[in-house]
């Protein structure tokens, strides 16, 4: 998935910019479909995604909300049975609290890197991924689990920059009246130059966050990670930046 994802960006860029250039566009949908492919091996019998497939005692809450939302974003592109889908939903729905409404962390992740600011540990930030990917796939049936993690959202007070950007984003899809100062508590904290926008993470995310990227290199996930409803920016790493507006 980590290579899948950028594909269906830089296709949006494509159509967005009005570039048709032909020989590109099937390379891209071709590392498309095999990534699709690819990514079924790891579907397990119940509907979820993770690193070993059927081989692990369970699937992963994170991964797939990621495999959801990046399989409803390819369907303009390619061709991806809808069914396998509808179940892999219906399996986020389980994994949510009745306490507190909130969603439950399972399974693990292997390449963290994957996750850019969303920790699976926490549980706010994964409820509103979680939200977002389940508002993203348009299923009727979700609206009642995605009105019950709007609920566990509304008690947070954090004000993390990635927290609030993904609560933001999560909202914004819902229509939810909180989007809108949400979007504003983020847009506070930003340092804004000449030519970007950005924000300084807390010092020990800086610290304490291990990175196998190096760090003038930008990680797959910030590229998908950015929420439409902040702008064309990034919220990870230790410094994330808004680039200069294309001309």
């Amino acid at each position: 998935m980590i290579n899948f994802v950028p594909n269906i960006f830089i296709l949006r860029f494509l159509d967005t910019t009005k570039q048709n250039i032909s020989e590109t566009r099937t390379k891209l949908l071709n590392f498309m479909n095999a990534g699709y492919r690819r990514e079924l091996l790891y579907r397990r019998t119940d509907g979820s995604y993770s690193a070993f497939g059927n081989a692990d005692d369970s699937g992963s809450t994170w991964l797939t909300a990621f495999v959801l939302k990046s399989f409803q974003q390819a369907l303009q592109y390619i061709q991806i049975d809808t069914d396998p889908v509808v179940e892999t939903g219906d399996w986020l729905l389980r994994q949510q609290r009745n306490l507190d409404s909130c969603i439950e962390s399972v399974g693990t992740v292997i390449n963290k890197d994957m996750q850019g600011g969303i920790s699976s540990g926490n549980t706010v930030s994964l409820t509103a991924y979680v939200m977002a990917a389940l508002l993203e796939a348009r299923q009727p049936s979700h609206d009642q689990s995605v009105s019950m993690a709007a609920r566990c959202l509304t008690k947070d007070n954090s004000t993390h920059p990635n927290v609030l950007a993904i609560k933001a984003y999560a909202f914004a899809l819902a229509s939810h009246p909180n989007a809108t100062s949400l979007m504003q508590k983020l847009l506070d904290q930003a340092v804004v130059t000449k030519n970007a926008m950005y924000w300084n993470l807390p010092k020990e995310n800086c610290e304490n966050t291990p990175r196998s990227f190096p760090q003038h290199r930008a990680q797959p996930i910030e590229v998908e990670n950015t929420p439409p409803s902040v702008g064309q920016g990034t919220l990870t790493s230790c410094t994330s930046s808004y680039p200069p507006p294309l001309s």
